[in-house]
């Protein structure tokens, strides 16, 4: 049968995520022993530009970077080997509504990051944001007492719902809300942290980068 161009993309076969080994699983508990539970994570690593800096400017730290596009995974492997393989940096494949119910309750981070997460900005598709989601409690219950969810994004409109989600629904406390330009960034010496950040900032465009946790800063 000959299917329609518009008509291919429904007879699509599903992309497969294959569960986590226990092999690799106890490598994170080991690993995280080793580095004395100083752990962060990060929803939606991409290739990895962030996750290697932050592997390197923290040596003491595991930070695990979870991505399920199987193209992105390969370039951020490549990007690992390209840095000498850091030891403190552990990459995996799948969703994190999959991976992190397999991973032991008693693991738990220092900073949960949720850098550029896909808008969906249609009203239809709106509800599969982060912070509108049921698994973000599964997220909240995964931060150390003093841990912090980093979003960061250049949109407004999805900052400001993020914002509100975080403190009425979720009752978490905010740490930092920051708003960034191009200007302020190289006034700080900061540095890109994804393509992403990178991108919008030389195009003129305004960040917003937000901190929140489960206590009140004092």
């Amino acid at each position: 049968m000959i299917v329609p161009s518009n008509e291919k993309r429904r007879f699509r076969s599903p992309k497969i995520i294959k569960p986590i080994c226990e092999s690799k699983l106890d490598s994170i508990y080991d690993k995280a022993s080793l580095f004395s539970n100083n752990m962060d994570l990060e929803i939606g690593c991409g290739v990895g530009w962030h996750g290697i800096q932050r592997s390197l400017e923290h040596p003491d730290r595991l930070y695990l970077g979870v991505e399920p596009c199987k193209k992105r995974i390969e370039k951020f492997n490549r990007r690992w080997l390209a840095h000498d393989q850091p030891k403190n940096l552990m990459i995996f494949r799948s969703r994190i509504e999959m991976l992190l119910p397999q991973i032991k309750p008693e693991i738990k981070f220092d900073r949960i990051f949720i850098l550029y997460p896909t808008p969906y900005m249609k009203n239809k598709t709106k509800t599969k944001r982060w912070h509108l989601q049921p698994f973000m409690c599964k997220l909240i219950e995964r931060l150390k007492d003093c841990g912090k969810i980093v979003m960061a994004t250049n949109i407004q409109e999805y900052a400001l719902e993020f914002e509100a989600s975080m403190e009425t629904s979720w009752n978490l406390f905010p740490h930092s809300k920051e708003k960034y330009d191009l200007q302020r960034f190289e006034k700080e010496s900061m540095k890109f942290r994804t393509h992403f950040e990178k991108k919008y900032l030389l195009d003129g465009q305004t960040i917003f980068n937000y901190e929140y946790g489960l206590h009140q800063l004092i």
